[in-house]
């Protein structure tokens, strides 16, 4: 027997579920939580993974698990469940959007390949549908317990005959009954003895028909020989649409290339028009084409210069003329006191020295007169004189070469003209300034203007140092028209491939031209068309004749009927009398074999179901109750050493264990090859301790052959597993 687990619960939005982990143990499980915790909703979640919603058609919430379950924030409801089975683990993924659209996905673990594709996993792993399941291995919260269970046992049946629960015996049954008085009945009536009756009918016409068999043989002939000829012109059509299909292929073929042509032509204008542009700014020199544009800056820059040469001359000029009063005057060029008091100071120290040389003369000749002491006092003074008159003739000389003169006279008379020349010199050195300042003032404004020139430039593109200005204004306005010409050309280019793309089913023409594999026809298409209307022609003139033959044959045939065809329904009617025959024989043997399997249910089946549900029911009740006996309906009955009563004499608690004990027999029995998990929602509410504690020690036992997964809203359960001191695993709804 393959043992099945259900490993892992992943449930991402299932209704009021979210984000929710459960981990589950091979043997028994345990999630005891408050009501409204979600508990049916897990294990409802675990049932949708296995087979998806049930009820999806029924109006309402009951009955309906799509609206029931949807997720209360409008997302999919969607998850996935890890599960073991015969040693093998898979992943089962299932999400179904609230439009009701459902995606599946099985995954091996181990192989990470598809698994189960197109199937249903619950019918695979469990080997039955959603609802056998759900009858006998997924025990709901507060079921309704009733006597007898007509559909889940006609499901029983059903397998014991076909091993699918889907098919009816019952109705199977029925239909052969039907099927059996369609053939033959006792008022002779049936497909078989209408068939009987047709085969009498046949043998009289076949021997009226021979005698005109003969002719209806040449008509059959002749159209037999011109279907041959239609046969052989239909070929040659066949081969001319080949034909005609190739050389429109290969028509595809060379549009294709035409297309190419202009995809080609405008890569090819783009590539210009991106090289052209690149590093150019059209947008730029649209604002450098305005008032203030680039020749604008260039005429201003050019004038700039202009007067900065200008001023650059004048202050030239004015730098030579001050030179030139500076060197007139040579070293009164620093020279800042009166030139007529200095000429003055001048004369009155040389007639000073004159007149001491005249005294020193005079006293000189007095003492050579006088002689005596006289002399020597007279030769003192004459001495005293000489040298104060030198004193006086050197320092006129000291000042006149200190002002580089050659004479006095020729000093006193530059002295003379000394104010006049200082005059010009300070004129001539304020000019010079002046033409300084301009000059720098225009050396300024040729660079501002220069700044501006160049900024425009390279607002267009990079400067060429290597190039003047008026060449790279010149440049840039033909780059601009170049450029301009190449975007018309590459828009143009564009209009064209528009133009030969549009309405062109590119996938269509390539598929073509990938079939023509670019190999030109051997003809072209109107010697086609020629031969293919040729060969149509023939088809419609053999059609026509062949039309007339029928029509004459068919005359033939309605007056005395065709003998082959006629031998051919005979011979058909027999075969298909004897097939009748056999048919009837089979009809009858399947009748038997239902009603020996209907026995055989009786006397093998549903003793095994009662035998283990007593056994159940008997372990539930402590002995009190020794039997449970299952009818053919699944009705019960129980007993307790003495009498058989109806199971409506239970009580609600008792009733429930009995229900139990008869879907746990169900598990046992229709579950042969495979362990299935049992899960229990809530099943035992009204079950008393005493009660609730056999039902818990049933199912520890159950736990060490299968997974039993119980949910409780209390801790009763809990606390008997811990008494018992048996393994259990506590599984809590974690939010992941």
């Amino acid at each position: 027997m393959k043992q099945f687990t259900i490993d892992k619960v992943l449930i991402t939005s299932f209704g009021c579920l979210s984000r929710v982990s459960v981990t589950l143990d091979g043997g028994l499980n345990l999630m005891a939580l408050p009501n409204e915790s979600g508990k049916t909703t897990f294990a409802s979640f675990i049932k949708f993974m296995l087979y998806g919603f049930a009820g999806t058609r029924i109006k309402g919430i009951d009955g309906n698990e799509k609206a029931k379950y949807m997720p209360w924030s409008g997302e999919s409801a969607e998850g996935a469940i890890e599960v073991t089975f015969g040693g093998e683990r898979y992943r089962i993924e299932r999400s179904v959007t609230p439009s009701g659209k459902e995606k599946l996905a099985v995954t091996d673990i181990l192989t990470r390949k598809p698994a189960m594709v197109g199937e249903v996993p619950g019918e695979v792993l469990l080997g039955v549908g959603e609802e056998l399941y759900a009858k006998t291995a997924f025990f709901k919260q507060l079921f309704e317990t009733q006597n007898g269970d007509k559909a889940l046992a006609d499901q029983i049946k059903n397998i014991a005959i076909s091993a699918d629960e889907k098919d009816s015996a019952t109705k199977a049954e029925k239909r052969l009954t039907q099927i059996k008085g369609e053939l033959t009945n006792q008022q002779h009536h049936g497909l078989i003895h209408t068939l009987e009756s047709e085969i009498e009918a046949y043998n009289a016409k076949y021997t009226e028909a021979a005698s005109a068999n003969e002719h209806i043989a040449e008509l059959s002939t002749k159209i037999a020989e011109n279907e041959y000829k239609i046969k052989i012109a239909n070929q040659k059509l066949e081969a001319l649409d080949k034909e005609k299909l190739a050389i429109d292929n290969y028509e595809a073929y060379r549009t294709l290339l035409k297309l190419r042509e202009f995809t080609d032509a405008r890569a090819k204008a783009e590539q210009e028009y991106n090289d052209a542009a690149a590093g150019f700014d059209g947008d730029a020199l649209a604002v450098e084409l305005g008032a203030n544009g680039l020749l604008s800056k260039f005429t201003r820059y050019n004038a700039d210069c202009e007067a900065r040469d200008k001023a650059s001359a004048n202050a030239d000029k004015c730098r030579a003329d001050a030179a030139n009063a500076e060197q007139s005057l040579g070293a009164f060029a620093s020279f800042d006191g009166d030139a007529s008091e200095l000429a003055s100071s001048i004369g009155t120290k040389k007639i000073i020295g004159v007149l001491l040389l005249v005294l020193a003369a005079g006293i000189a000749v007095g003492g050579v007169i006088a002689g005596g002491v006289l002399t020597y006092v007279l030769a003192a003074a004459a001495a005293v004189s000489l040298i104060l008159g030198i004193i006086q003739f050197a320092g006129v000389s000291k000042q006149v070469k200190k002002y580089g003169f050659k004479s006095a006279a020729e000093m006193k008379a530059k002295l003379s003209v000394l104010p006049a020349e200082l005059a010009a010199y300070r004129s001539a050195q304020n000019a010079a300034m002046s033409a300084e300042k301009e000059l720098d003032i225009a050396r300024n404004a040729c660079d501002s203007s220069l700044l501006e020139l160049e900024n425009g430039i390279s607002h267009c593109c990079a400067l060429n140092p290597e190039m003047g200005y008026e060449d790279q204004i010149n440049a840039i306005f033909a780059s601009s028209r170049r450029i301009d010409a190449l975007r018309a050309e590459l828009d143009a280019a564009k209009r064209s491939e528009d133009n030969a793309y549009a309405d062109v089913d590119l996938d269509d023409l390539s598929a073509k031209a990938k079939a023509s594999g670019g190999r030109a026809p051997q003809r072209d298409v109107k010697t086609v068309d020629n031969e293919t209307r040729f060969y149509t022609m023939q088809v419609q003139n053999l059609t026509k004749i062949n039309g007339d033959y029928d029509r004459e044959r068919a005359v033939l045939l309605a007056k005395h009927g065709d003998a082959a065809l006629l031998k051919g329904k005979l011979d058909a009617a027999q075969s298909k009398l004897k097939r009748l025959n056999e048919f009837c024989s089979a009809v009858t043997l399947a009748r038997e074999v239902l009603n020996e399997t209907g026995e055989y249910i009786k006397s093998s089946v549903s003793p095994r179901i009662s035998d283990a549900a007593g056994k159940y029911f008997d372990t539930m009740t402590s002995g009190k109750y020794t039997t449970l006996q299952s009818g053919s309906d699944l009705s019960l009955t129980f007993g307790d050493g003495f009498e058989e009563r109806s199971y409506e004499y239970l009580s609600t608690g008792t009733r429930e264990c009995a229900y139990i004990a008869l879907r746990l027999s169900l598990a046992d029995v229709m579950y042969p090859s495979v362990s299935v998990p049992l899960m229990f929602d809530d099943a035992f509410v009204c079950l008393d301790d005493d009660r609730l504690t056999q039902m818990t020690n049933l199912l520890c036992d159950m736990s060490k052959d299968r997974q039993i997964v119980l949910i409780s809203c209390t801790e009763r359960e809990k606390h008997i597993i811990k008494d018992k001191g048996i393994r259990c695993n506590i599984a809590e709804l974690k939010q992941c």
